[in-house]
């Protein structure tokens, strides 16, 4: 019969020369060869023998206290080993002898017992002395002795590569040890008894036994430490809440009702047991809102454009800070829905005025509205026009109480001529309500251009749910094609449109926003844009996306709604969806320049989007009908304007509300707001002399047309 080796279940490791532990002289490491165990051979057919485990039953838990353990694991054939969860390298794999399992000497002491063992070179003994016993174990000898008394072991200690290995048994059965083995892992598991922790004991005084919501809660920590171990943890519960936790009892009662609440406390030491919970008793009382008594002009009767301070004076809980001031003025002839919600430091229009304030205090608490009336005299000390030349407040809308037409304010230039820009403009507004999943607009072409969609998610539930806009290009021409997508401004989803045209805008005005490249061989689609992943479009909610594209050769573009399973093999089975009264086509125009001459002496002002004439007209790429664009957007205007001396520039809504963008002369986006026909909103100022050029285009959601005005310096003192 052939002799094999055993597959060796033993765990070891060598013993460092580095070590603060007193080993006697280097003997423990010069075994004469002929005594070291090299190999040991058995029968092939025999199975490996898993090592013997016998549970140790584990000491019963203190009533006064938690038993604490170190925890060492150590796998077989592994050279890795586990200390209260840290790893530690052997330098010998774990081994096994005749399925005893054996530790190593310096491991075992330094690891298990954390002694310093002694080594009698001359009788090849090994000493150890711990929690009042003494033990002595010999090389090569099944027996050993526990103050002094013969005990036999299961298997004698060796030598092996240079380790002292000790049977594992014999120190559990003398020094508190239990022992686990889990034979699916190979895991031999060992637990040694350190010490009783007496648990901490939790105490706390508050130093008031009555707060104001929203107060902060102050309390003295009279926890202490049997064992004078530290409190490393603190952790309060409330009846407010019987499961939310916190380290801070503030977090749980700072939004409390006023009410009688039952607080509970309790510390962690560091050895991480939990005292028991200690529990008081905390009224909490109502917080009030603040109570504005006053509010106070430091001028009174403030001339027109005369700066001046409002200051007020309120009442609340000491304690507690304002979070917020809510300032809005108006005209008297005004209702409160057309109030600027601003607090006013200058008024430019003679007459009286309703200043409005509330206070919102740290709790939340608001205040009732304070109104306080303020005369704005006939003195002229500075005209809204002449501060605004020296402060350029963008968007500042002009003062407007007799609820002029700003139509009849600016005097329409006639005279304003326009030359188009060629370029392909594709733009889906139709269906802009979607029901289903399909083919919202297809187009052919050739050329560079822009790409407009708009498009409002009501398919009905659950086909709503993960829906998106898809964008492909099929190459339909005979070489290959690069199709790549500019600025690309996708933006919502949301319910507010005049806000997704913002941000849409904010995109196309930028510096740079490259989105991709795509190389596609004849014949081939690719998908350039899928809205899936990126934004949820959500029932009711609308998206809206302008982009610039460029193509190097013959293309089908084509928009979807599309569901989310929805791949590229399933597209050639969706159909057109059917239009609604919104536009939809592709356009031959996608720049419109024009030059104005801006007159001295009077308010002139140039229409976009007003008139017919104006709007640009298409084809429908699916029907192939005639359409017009009303109030052409996705078209960008390039508005150059040349003053005859300074001017400050405003733009004024005609048709409805408009919230937008233009660039401006200093290449950088400027917001502007326009809600009614009587309200126009400054832009800037251009220079006398100097051709400037403004970059304006329609905002989605907003509407046609617009008034842009001009008012030269020669009006500033009006």
């Amino acid at each position: 019969m052939k002799k094999a080796k055993v597959i060796s279940i033993m765990i070891s490791i060598l013993l460092f020369t580095s070590t603060s532990f007193a080993y006697a002289e280097d003997a423990l490491f010069n075994v004469p060869k002929d005594e070291i165990i090299t190999e040991l051979n058995t029968d092939p057919e025999t199975e490996e023998t898993p090592p013997i485990v016998e549970p140790v039953p584990e000491t019963p838990l203190p009533t006064d206290g938690v038993m604490k353990y170190k925890v060492v694991k150590l796998i077989l054939s592994s050279d890795s080993a586990y200390v209260d969860g840290k790893k530690i390298k052997l330098d010998t794999p774990a081994e096994s002898i005749d399925g005893r399992t054996f530790l190593p000497l310096r491991f075992l002491s330094e690891n298990l017992l954390e002694v310093n063992p002694a080594f009698d070179s001359a009788s090849k003994t090994v000493k150890i002395i711990k929690d009042g016993k003494t033990v002595s174990l010999t090389i090569g000898k099944k027996e050993a002795f526990v103050n002094g008394e013969k005990v036999l072991l299961d298997g004698a200690p060796i030598v092996k590569n240079g380790s002292t290995l000790l049977p594992l048994r014999f120190f559990v059965d003398n020094f508190d040890m239990s022992i686990s083995y889990d034979p699916a892992k190979k895991e031999v598991a060992i637990k040694k008894s350190l010490r009783i922790n007496n648990l901490p004991i939790a105490d706390f005084e508050f130093a008031n036994s009555t707060y104001i919501a929203g107060q902060k809660i102050e309390y003295t920590d009279k926890s202490s430490d049997p064992d004078k171990d530290a409190i490393v943890a603190h952790e309060w519960m409330t009846s407010l809440d019987s499961v939310k936790k916190s380290a801070d009892i503030n977090v749980l009662l700072a939004k409390a009702p006023a009410g009688e609440y039952e607080v509970k406390y309790r510390v962690q030491d560091s050895q991480l047991d939990w005292s028991n919970w200690v529990s008081k008793t905390l009224v909490i009382e109502k917080n009030e809102p603040p109570v504005i008594n006053s509010v106070s002009v430091s001028t009174a009767a403030p001339g027109r454009g005369e700066s001046f301070n409002l200051t007020f004076d309120y009442s609340n809980e000491k304690w507690e800070s304002i979070a917020k001031e809510e300032w809005s003025y108006r005209h008297q002839t005004q209702g409160p829905s057309q109030a600027k919600k601003e607090k006013p430091s200058r008024i430019f229009t003679t007459g009286d005025y309703v200043v409005t304030l509330k206070l919102t205090d740290a709790y939340g608490n608001v205040s009732e509205a304070y109104e306080k009336m303020l005369t704005v005299s006939d003195k002229i000390v500075q005209t809204q026009f002449e501060y605004i030349s020296t402060s350029d407040p963008v968007n500042s809308e002009l003062e407007n109480y007799n609820n002029n037409d700003y139509n009849k304010v600016f005097q329409t230039m006639s005279d304003v001529k326009y030359i188009d820009i060629a370029g392909t403009l594709i733009m889906s507004d139709s269906p802009e309500n979607v029901y289903d999943y399909g083919i919202l607009y297809q187009e052919s072409t050739d050329l560079d251009g822009r790409i407009l969609l708009y498009h409002v998610n009501k398919m009905p539930s659950p086909r709503n749910s993960g829906a998106g806009i898809l964008i492909t290009v099929e190459n339909t021409d005979q070489v290959p094609v690069t199709f790549s997508l500019e600025k690309t401004g996708m933006k919502g989803p949301s319910t507010d449109p005049l806000a997704v045209g913002t941000k849409v805008l904010e995109a196309h005005f930028s510096q740079n926003n490259t989105y991709g490249a795509y190389d596609i061989k004849p014949g081939e689609k690719a998908a350039v844009y899928d809205s899936r992943g990126v934004i949820n479009w959500k029932p009711d909610h609308l998206v809206s996306m302008l982009s610039e594209y460029k193509t190097t050769g013959k293309v089908k573009i084509t928009i979807y709604s599309i569901g989310p399973g929805t791949g590229m093999n399933h597209l050639d089975l969706l159909t057109y969806l059917p239009r609604d009264q919104h536009p939809r086509g592709t356009f031959d125009i996608t720049h419109r320049n024009l030059a104005v001459d801006v007159p001295a002496n009077i308010a002139t002002s140039i229409v976009l989007g007003g008139k017919e004439s104006e709007w640009i007209t298409g084809n429908d790429g699916i029907t192939n009908e005639s359409v017009i664009n009303r109030g052409n957007y996705g078209v960008e205007y390039r508005v150059s304007m040349t003053p005859e001396e300074d001017t400050l520039v405003f733009l004024n809504s005609r048709g409805g509300p408009f919230k937008g963008i233009v660039g401006w002369i200093d290449g950088n986006p400027r917001y502007v707001n326009s809600y009614y026909m009587t309200s126009a909103a400054y832009v800037g100022k251009i220079q006398a002399g100097q051709t400037s050029t403004m970059r304006y285009m329609l905002p989605n959601g907003s509407s046609a047309p617009v008034i842009i005005g001009f008012v030269p310096q020669a009006q500033w003192k009006a």
